[in-house]
């Protein structure tokens, strides 16, 4: 319907205004509209086109950031390496390490490898023999020494028991023979070279020590005459030989009794030895201990070192040598 129809004029003052007006703010919100549009466009341009490389980069407002910025910003906080190549030496991402080259792996055949297996499992076998090797000398080490422990132990019980009854037969029956036949010795000794001094004329004596001398020596061989006699009748009468009653006959018997104990006691030490199953004789230190026996009976058949318990040294040389 046109505004004639309608009755209205067309150049009525009233209407003529309302459309101008009208016209002037569409056209000032349209040119508003536009400009903004213009300004967000020109923006996206200027942000796009300053990250592209060899273009100027366009300067932003300090409080406002580019995309990339903000990227990277989030995820240095979330502790992740940047993914810009001039960040990737930055320190506070790599803790001032740098990283090594890969070195190349040698290619091998599979002969090549089995091989090099089979003699790692070679030496590897060797090392466990060498270490079973060790472990069983250690064991038998450990094994030899507590039984030579345990055999010291037995003998030193063995050794005390003999040294109890030993030194006591030694003290009340060994050293009084033994100093008894000692002294019958040396006075036979005496005796036997006093009367060859008296008798025995030199050249260098005087007639006085002469004359001494031969009635000295016919006493004496008459003494000796009228003993003879007696013994023929003696032994005639009783069979009893006087001669053996000298003092060299005398010396023979406390020798005799202290020689017949020591054998008696090294016997009965070796019997008590190989009941407490020890080796006496034999054994580790054979030689040592046949020596420290030898020892022993030879101390007991001098004069003078019979006074001494030689048994002990015997005992000593078992202690050292249990087995």
């Amino acid at each position: 319907m046109t505004t004639r129809e309608q009755g209205i004029k067309p150049n009525a003052p009233f209407s003529t205004k309302s459309s101008v007006t009208y016209t002037n703010q569409s056209t000032q919100r349209r040119t508003g509209s536009d400009r903004s549009d213009l300004q967000q466009k020109n923006q996206i341009r200027n942000v796009r086109t300053s990250t592209m490389p060899g273009s100027n980069r366009a300067t932003l407002s300090s409080a406002q950031k580019t995309t990339d910025q903000t990227f990277n910003e989030t995820y240095a906080k979330k502790g992740l390496q940047p993914s810009s190549l001039s960040d990737n030496n930055d320190e506070r991402y790599s803790a001032g390490r740098r990283y090594e080259p890969i070195k190349q792996v040698e290619k091998r055949t599979i002969p090549e490898e089995a091989a090099e297996s089979a003699f790692y499992e070679e030496q590897k076998q060797e090392e466990e023999i060498q270490n079973l090797q060790r472990n069983v000398k250690k064991k038998k080490t450990t094994l030899s020494t507590a039984r030579r422990v345990t055999a010291r132990i037995k003998a030193s019980s063995v050794n005390t028991s003999i040294w109890s009854w030993g030194l006591y037969s030694w003290l009340f029956f060994q050293l009084p023979f033994a100093i008894l036949g000692l002294i019958i010795l040396v006075a036979a000794a005496a005796v036997e070279a006093l009367i060859t001094s008296i008798t025995a004329p030199e050249e260098d004596d005087g007639v006085i020590m002469s004359l001494a001398k031969g009635a000295v020596n016919f006493v004496v061989e008459g003494v000796a005459s009228l003993a003879k006699s007696i013994n023929d009748n003696v032994l005639s009468l009783f069979n009893v030989d006087l001669t053996s009653f000298n003092p060299a006959s005398f010396f023979i018997v406390p020798y005799g009794l202290v020689l017949a104990y020591g054998i008696f006691l090294l016997l009965l030490m070796y019997l008590v030895y190989k009941l407490a199953f020890l080796e006496p004789l034999s054994g580790e230190g054979g030689g040592a201990k046949k020596g420290a026996l030898l020892l022993a009976i030879i101390g007991y058949s001098v004069p003078g070192l019979n006074l001494f318990p030689w048994f002990m040294v015997w005992t000593f040389a078992v202690w050292r040598y249990p087995k």
